[in-house]
Order: C-alpha cells, then sequence, then structure tokens
C-alpha cells in the first residue's frame, strides 16, 4: 500500500494533466474524442476515483478538509468542462482566458491544489 503523502502527490499529478491537455486544445482548437458531459462529473477521473475510495478517510480524515477538497474538485470540473464547451463553440480566445494566471480555470485548479498540499508534503 502506498503512503499517504504519495497518494497524495499521485491526485494532484493527475489532477495536472488536465492543464496540459486543454492547453493542447486551445492551441490546436480541437478536442478530440472528449465526451464534455462526462468531463463535467467529478467522478469520472483518476482523482474524483480517489476521492470515493473506501480508505480515503485514512488519508483525509478531517470531514470537513474532505467536504472542501470534494467541492473544490466538483468546481474544477465545471471549469474544465466550460473550457471545452467554449472550445467546441470555437471561442478559444474565452478559453484561453480561462486558463490564464488570473483565469477562472487557473484559481479552480491553485485552490484545489494548494488543499490537497494542506493534507502533507506532497513528494
Amino acid at each position: 500500500m502506498q503512503t499517504k503523502q504519495r497518494q497524495i502527490t499521485e491526485a494532484a499529478a493527475a489532477h495536472r494533466i488536465w492543464e496540459e491537455s486543454l492547453r493542447t486544445a486551445i492551441t490546436s482548437g480541437r478536442i478530440g474524442g472528449i465526451d464534455i458531459l462526462k468531463i463535467g462529473r467529478d467522478d469520472q477521473c483518476t482523482f474524483g476515483k480517489w476521492l470515493k475510495q473506501d480508505d480515503i478517510h485514512s488519508i483525509i480524515p478531517s470531514p470537513e478538509q474532505y467536504r472542501e477538497i470534494c467541492t473544490l474538485h466538483q468546481q474544477f470540473h465545471h471549469c474544465v468542462a466550460h473550457v471545452l464547451e467554449l472550445l467546441t463553440e470555437g471561442r478559444q480566445a474565452e478559453a484561453s482566458a480561462m486558463m490564464a494566471a488570473d483565469g477562472a480555470y487557473t484559481r479552480a485548479s491553485e485552490t484545489l491544489l494548494a488543499a490537497l498540499a494542506a493534507l502533507g508534503p506532497l513528494v
């Protein structure tokens, strides 16, 4: 079994993969075969499945922290889905703005990663 820090780090890494995928989609103007409705759900990704595992409360013992991370994760998925919707509508500039340093995606992502980092050091 992996250590708590390793699991948190892997959850954060799975989360960060989205940024690269979205930036590629913005640059290319194509989202490929991504199902936006599925992306909008927070229980279909690796991170979401990690949050739903049976022993998650041994990793995130505080119910308040767990609820906060779940809420932040939902907000993050909402932002990802919105970026993809903008791209399908040909609104690349707006999608790119969401990914900017002060954009909604970036704020949602950084807030979620900060909540994970508060659980313990990432390795």
